[in-house]
């Protein structure tokens, strides 16, 4: 069986934050809005502003820290206490991780507003918690995807461009790891085959960042959201998120299972490790020399990670090395590859991600 997910409306525009009291007057009269404390200042009076338009009302709750279990149960105590129809998840991967856990928790329709284009989490069903020390303690999913994805294209073209260059380097990977998922007859995060319209939308995202992302990262930060930049907030949101969940992942993102072991690379930023991750899988596939050295001199032409001497100066030991190798064999991603790897030669592709360029064409 083939299975394909999405939320239930995508709106994408300069502007749109000042609309939300419309887009989402389906879903009730009281609102929630969850974000880290941040984000929560700079956007609770025009979303409180927008929803007065049609009479409704907005509760507002912040979080400081990391996005932990904790957090998610205090959120979910002071949001239940408003009685909420519905719950909106704003702000960059935290902030929107945080709203969807608590309309999970309280069985709440939720939409996701984002404000910066850094991670495809806007589009998809699953949340990620941590730990005090940013150590992943685990990944949950919701029975449901957002009714809305509400993306304001001024406030996200207003963040720096290093959150834009990480959601690149998420969503580059995606048409890498469906087509792997794939050629092994894996699971998707629905648990079933992907769809070819999930192949379809990933390799869509990685053309259209392979097309514009350079001219995106020039407008990025100036708040003003240029062709290429939208096409590129689209491609990192919408087709990088459709394309993952329903195309599936595989060794790239498995990586982030034990990455943050190693010492130096607990904090590195999601989309990082990814681009790294991505690196270290093409020279798994052993692919195409012209493919794999392509992508490897564009990686970083835009300044993504290439080597884990780009992410983090501190060479593991042996034991960390197997430590790290072994939680990535573990992670339920590895079954989308195409043969078992060992770990052996986990570690050599992790320790040179660079391709052979023996008979490349450069």
């Amino acid at each position: 069986m083939n299975i394909f997910g999405s939320p239930q409306r995508y709106y994408q525009g300069p502007g749109l934050l000042d609309e939300i009291g419309e887009l989402t007057r389906i879903l009730g009269d009281r609102a929630v809005l969850i974000s880290d404390v941040h984000v929560l200042g700079l956007l609770q009076d025009r979303v409180r502003a927008s929803l007065a338009t049609r009479s409704a009302e907005l509760a507002a709750f912040g979080f400081e820290g990391e996005l932990t279990a904790e957090n998610v149960a205090s959120l979910s105590q002071q949001a239940g206490g408003a009685l909420p129809d519905f719950v909106i998840a704003a702000g960059g991967g935290k902030g929107v991780d945080a709203g969807k856990a608590v309309a999970h928790r309280l069985g709440l329709p939720f939409v996701t507003a984002p404000t910066a284009a850094s991670t495809d989490s806007p589009t998809s069903k699953n949340y990620v918690l941590y730990d005090d020390n940013h150590r992943m303690a685990g990944v949950f999913h919701i029975d449901r995807n957002p009714d809305s994805v509400i993306v304001d294209t001024n406030i996200l073209a207003q963040a720096p461009g290093h959150l834009l260059l990480f959601g690149i380097g998420d969503a580059i990977a995606k048409h890498f790891e469906a087509r792997q998922c794939a050629r092994a007859g894996g699971r998707n995060m629905f648990g079933h085959q992907p769809t070819q319209s999930a192949l379809a939308l990933a390799e869509r995202c990685y053309q259209t960042l392979r097309n514009d992302a350079e001219a995106a990262i020039a407008a990025a930060g100036t708040g003003i959201p240029t062709p290429a930049f939208e096409r590129v907030v689209e491609a990192t949101v919408l087709m990088a998120g459709l394309g993952f969940e329903n195309g599936g992942l595989s060794v790239a993102h498995a990586l982030t299972r034990g990455l943050p072991q190693l010492s130096g690379l607990g904090s590195a930023p999601h989309g990082f490790l990814i681009s790294y991750g991505l690196m270290v899988q093409l020279k798994l596939e052993a692919t195409s020399s012209n493919e794999h050295a392509d992508l490897f001199e564009w990686l970083a032409k835009i300044g993504l990670p290439r080597h884990l001497t780009d992410l983090t100066q501190d060479m593991p030991s042996g034991a960390e090395w197997a430590q790290a190798a072994q939680a990535i064999l573990d992670a339920p991603h590895m079954a989308n590859f195409e043969r078992v790897v060992s770990q052996e030669e986990l570690i050599a592709a992790m320790m040179n991600s660079a391709p052979d360029l023996e008979g490349a064409l450069l």
